[in-house]
């Protein structure tokens, strides 16, 4: 089943004001908005009436986040600042306990979590860049992509290239998405890294 939602109430960044000065607030909030928008109790009373929850999983997941002027921009798809490209996440996954995953995840994480609990056994690095989200560790970096460029995201910052057809710039920026001075300088290895990886499965 698939459900698509929009118009989920803003919730004020835990990481600074955004417009309108907004107070911070627990990011848990947002997850208590996911929640009460999509209903999850009543789908989850329904699956039990069903006697098919402890066979479902559940995702329910932002396709990108939204900006509301934290990094000097409005709206998605604009940057690759966290508040664009970070989007909440809540999953059920019958018998396991709940908590939140503090790892680096990614939306590709999603394929690799339903084949490990349907019982393939293959390492989840030959169908997909993705981890297990029940894996206690999982990767340090990740790809988000855009329409004309895509992002390599680390812990201590982003660099962003071109993917399009002669769109050959490269630009790196820190953890508050700040331009770094010097650009690529000390990135070369990591994005040459990323490049051929994005090729695996391609023929």
């Amino acid at each position: 089943m698939f459900l698509h939602g929009t118009s989920i109430e803003y919730c004020p960044s835990a990481d600074n004001q955004g417009i309108g000065g907004h107070i911070e607030e627990e990011p848990m909030k947002k997850v208590e908005a996911i929640v009460r928008h999509f209903k999850l109790e009543d789908i989850k009373n329904a699956l039990a009436e069903r006697g098919v929850l402890d066979d479902t999983l559940i995702f329910i997941c932002g396709d990108h986040g939204e900006e509301f002027g934290e990094r000097g921009f409005v709206g998605h798809g604009i940057s690759y600042t966290s508040f664009q490209c970070q989007s909440m996440m809540v999953a059920h996954i019958p018998g396991q306990t709940p908590r939140r995953v503090q790892r680096m995840t990614s939306h590709v994480d999603v394929v690799p979590t339903i084949f490990t609990y349907f019982g393939v056994e293959n390492p989840s690095n030959d169908f997909s860049h993705g981890v297990p989200l029940t894996d206690e560790l999982g990767p340090t970096e990740t790809v988000v992509a855009g329409w004309n460029d895509a992002a390599l995201v680390t812990a201590n910052g982003t660099v962003v290239f071109g993917t399009a057809a002669g769109n050959f710039d490269v630009a790196v920026f820190d953890q508050r998405y700040r331009p770094v001075a010097g650009g690529i300088a000390g990135h070369q290895e990591a994005l040459t890294r990323t490049l051929l990886r994005l090729r695996e499965f391609t023929r």
